[in-house]
């Protein structure tokens, strides 16, 4: 700041100098951009890993170079990487309501990787979270998302579609990879009847849960059955469905 003289003397004013420091940066940060498995789109993404474009991106695929470049990347020892999804303009998200619903599911992001997402509901719920948040247990519902590709499964206990901090809509958001909730919150899902003896909720045989809904395939009239609660997606190009190993028995 300016000096105030008061008294004859000589008078020191320090000046800021125009010079500026140039702040040291990465410079092994590379960026690819293109198509892959899965993902957000749009939006870039930070990766220090292949490991982590797999999990994210879905790895390799045939239908793009992408994830060969970014595997290459990091064999040759890169380290950090920003990827960033491209898809057709008309590529859409995976969605279906569940039975008895909405709530409607929709896969995270977009494209035919949604086709091997299956839901369960079940309505083994807690006394003492419905009492907490001022519900009755008739509010609440489990839900159990698997993606048949990767065999991640998630497990989300004690939804609802009242308005609390275990409404489905928020808490989807917060903590799944895999779905989301849209539509409107009208009524709680029918749960799926219980898996028989030795099975799982997963099988698609006779004695385990009733899980079969009727659906379309893009282009197609006929409507066919498919186990638990397909995710169905439009796809620009050859569209993929989940395949039964066998057909479908009613419970």
């Amino acid at each position: 700041m300016p000096v105030s003289p008061t008294y004859p003397g000589v008078y020191i004013q320090e000046i800021p100098s125009g010079v500026r420091t140039i702040t040291g940066v990465a410079t092994s940060i590379a960026a690819f951009v293109g198509r892959a498995a899965r993902g957000p789109v749009n939006t870039p993404v930070t990766i220090t890993s292949f490991a982590d474009f797999e999990r994210i991106f879905g790895g390799l695929t045939a239908l793009s170079r992408l994830g060969y470049a970014v595997r290459d990347f990091y064999q040759n020892g890169g380290t950090t990487a920003i990827i960033v999804r491209l898809t057709h303009s008309d590529a859409a998200k995976a969605a279906i309501p569940l039975p008895g619903g909405p709530p409607t599911l929709t896969a995270a992001n977009e494209g035919a990787w949604g086709n091997t997402l299956h839901a369960v509901v079940d309505n083994n719920v807690s006394l003492d979270v419905a009492n907490q948040f001022l519900l009755t247990t008739a509010d609440l519902f489990n839900l159990t998302v698997r993606d048949f590709n990767t065999q991640v499964t998630e497990t989300y206990r004690n939804l609802t579609v009242k308005d609390s901090p275990r409404r489905i809509d928020r808490v989807l958001e917060l903590e799944s990879s895999l779905v989301r909730s849209t539509g409107a919150l009208t009524s709680v899902p029918t749960a799926n009847a219980p898996p028989g003896a030795g099975k799982t909720i997963w099988t698609a045989k006779s004695g385990g849960p009733c899980c079969w809904l009727t659906l379309r395939r893009v282009g197609q009239r006929s409507p066919r059955r498919r186990p638990a609660f397909p995710l169905l997606a439009r796809a620009r190009t050859r569209p993929c469905f989940f395949r039964a190993s066998r057909k479908p028995t009613r419970c």
